[in-house]
């Protein structure tokens, strides 16, 4: 900004007074005018500003309340979806479950089957070994019985006398029924 100064006309309008006042008194002019200028400039742009503040305010809640219309009406228009989702989540379970307690069911058969084939291999097996055990003793008996009687017979049939071999007998025998006693004691 150019400012020019005609002295002519200053002096008549300020008589008096030194030219130095007389410019000191215009920059004070031209400052407060400046300040005045810039003052409402300021305010100006604070009020361009706030009304700015206020608009763009009253847009976002308008986007706001746009936004959760939106999401309302999408909420709505996903409930079926998520009630058949939901349905067929439990229907699966459902299946599930039930898969499962069948197969629990016969898990718990096949266990008890099993358990009732052990039980009779089991008994089988102690039969077999009762049978095996009762054929050894009978076994034992007779070829004790054999040999009781084969001695018997061997004595009888020797050429000693009839006394002697009968002494003999009761002497073997009375050693023979004396071992067992004699195991049972320890000696």
């Amino acid at each position: 900004m150019k400012i020019t100064f005609n002295t002519d006309t200053y002096r008549d309008q300020y008589p008096g007074s030194t030219i130095k006042d007389k410019a000191k008194t215009v920059a004070q002019s031209t400052l407060a005018t400046g300040q005045d200028t810039v003052l409402s400039s300021l305010a100006k742009t604070q009020d361009t500003l706030q009304t700015g503040l206020s608009m763009a305010q009253d847009a976002w809640q308008q986007n706001v309340k746009r936004a959760n219309k939106n999401l309302k009406k999408a909420r709505k228009k996903m409930k079926p979806v998520l009630e058949s989702a939901q349905e067929s989540v439990q229907s699966g379970l459902d299946l599930a479950q039930d898969a499962w307690q069948q197969n629990v069911k016969n898990a718990n058969k096949n266990l008890k089957k099993a358990k009732k084939s052990i039980t009779d291999v089991q008994q089988s097996v102690q039969d077999q070994l009762a049978g095996y055990a009762r054929k050894r003793k009978w076994a034992r008996a007779v070829f004790r019985l054999g040999l009781l009687v084969g001695i018997v017979l061997v004595r009888l049939y020797t050429p000693w006398p009839g006394s002697d071999t009968r002494r003999q007998l009761v002497a073997w025998w009375q050693r023979t029924s004396q071992y067992p006693r004699d195991a049972q004691r320890g000696c």
